[in-house]
């Protein structure tokens, strides 16, 4: 009676020690790993080595141990760790007067992960405006996003302007200011002042567009230097709205989010004015 040259018992498809890994920082990493197995096709190239599922199979080296038995050498690349995905760098900054920005880079298994319209992770209020895929091996793609939205809750960015605005009534006026001439009506030409705030907001809040036309004063407004016309109803007319009043308003939209860019044009108007 012959007796077999090996007898085995237990696991007959197992990995050998001594696995060895390079990871990079923003490449693939790759991994060679020894697996013994009676089957001649235990591994396929494309799949995922076994324990590590970031890691695909590129290349197989067998080697015949004995009658029977094979070493399989698995030459690997990909992502080292529980997930097909790295993400290489991420930075944001916050602005003042317009969206935050950001932009984060990857190394992703497959193409789509990332979608125009999407938020990362640990920024839920920024939207994904922009992205490209450069394939690198193994159906593994270097990844960039660009991020556009609101970081934090932050204040409005302000802008006064404050130019000369020439009135000429057609009618002979009184004017009383200094230097002027209050006991009599002349001819006239004078210089008002053409007063503009623009307040700059990043919100979660669509703009308030039901605001125009109407009074509406702007949050701490500047000084305003009174002016006064004495005279006939015929030579004068009343402005409405008067005082503050919103001008105009200026928003844009993340598409596909509730983040908004606007920019209120708020103006002072006086209440009577000469023809």
């Amino acid at each position: 009676m012959s007796v077999p040259a090996v007898i085995e018992f237990g696991e007959t498809t197992f990995a050998a020690p001594g696995a060895r890994f390079t990871r990079r920082r923003d490449g693939l990493d790759s991994g060679t790993l020894e697996w013994f197995s009676p089957n001649l096709a235990a591994f396929t190239l494309g799949d995922a080595a076994p324990g590590y599922s970031g890691l695909i199979i590129q290349e197989i080296e067998i080697e015949e141990d004995y009658p029977g038995r094979y070493v399989h050498r698995l030459q690997c690349l990909g992502v080292l760790g529980d997930k097909p995905n790295r993400r290489v760098k991420s930075v944001f900054r916050q602005t003042t007067d317009t969206f935050d920005e950001g932009s984060e880079e990857w190394i992703m298994l497959g193409q789509g992960v990332i979608a125009v319209g999407s938020t990362p992770a640990a920024h839920p209020t920024m939207i994904c405006v922009d992205r490209s895929e450069e394939l690198l091996e193994a159906g593994f793609y270097h990844v960039t996003a660009s991020y556009r939205g609101l970081l934090g809750a932050r204040g409005y960015k302000r802008r006064i302007s404050v130019n000369e605005n020439i009135i000429s009534p057609s009618e002979p006026v009184y004017l009383n200011q200094p230097g002027g001439w209050p006991d009599q009506a002349l001819p006239s030409q004078f210089s008002l002042p053409k007063i503009v705030v623009q307040d700059s907001y990043v919100t979660s809040t669509p703009p308030n567009t039901i605001a125009i036309p109407g009074m509406l004063t702007p949050p701490d407004p500047p000084p305003i230097q009174n002016f006064y016309w004495e005279d006939s109803m015929d030579k004068i007319v009343f402005n409405w709205p008067w005082g503050w009043k919103l001008a105009g308003i200026d928003a844009d939209n993340i598409p596909g989010s509730s983040i908004w860019a606007t920019t209120y044009t708020y103006e002072f108007q006086w209440s009577v004015l000469p023809r």
